[in-house]
């Protein structure tokens, strides 16, 4: 039993980081997305009033939000951070309503979530 209570403890440890996760990489993402496009906005706008200086670093900025976006594929981590929480989160639950899911099943859909959650980019083959 005391063993069941430390992997319980363990897994709403995941839990509960893997919801964070989720919300800051979706903030961050949508902030990169709103840089981005503000950015490249000012640029193609060319206003005189902007020195040339100004111009240049938001067209950089512009460059770098969407490379770090999709280098880095924020989206689709926050989503899989999402999933595999849903995913465990559901599995915790049939587990404390005894509803016939064992602390094994609740391992399991862990392990599961973990291979979700996966590497930074995904490599598909």
């Amino acid at each position: 039993m005391k063993d069941e209570e430390q992997y319980l403890r363990e897994i709403l440890k995941h839990l509960k980081r893997w919801g964070l996760s989720a919300g800051i990489l979706r903030i961050i993402h949508i902030l990169l997305g709103i840089l981005a496009v503000f950015s490249s906005l000012l640029v193609a706008a060319k206003i005189n009033s902007l020195d040339k200086v100004y111009i240049e670093w938001f067209a950089f900025s512009a460059a770098l939000s969407v490379g770090i976006q999709t280098g880095f594929d924020l989206g689709n981590k926050a989503n899989r951070f999402r999933r595999a929480w849903r995913l465990v989160n559901w599995s915790y639950l049939k587990y404390k309503a005894n509803d016939g899911h064992t602390i094994n099943n609740l391992i399991d859909d862990y392990r599961t979530g973990e291979e979700i959650v996966g590497d930074v980019k995904e490599v598909l083959t």
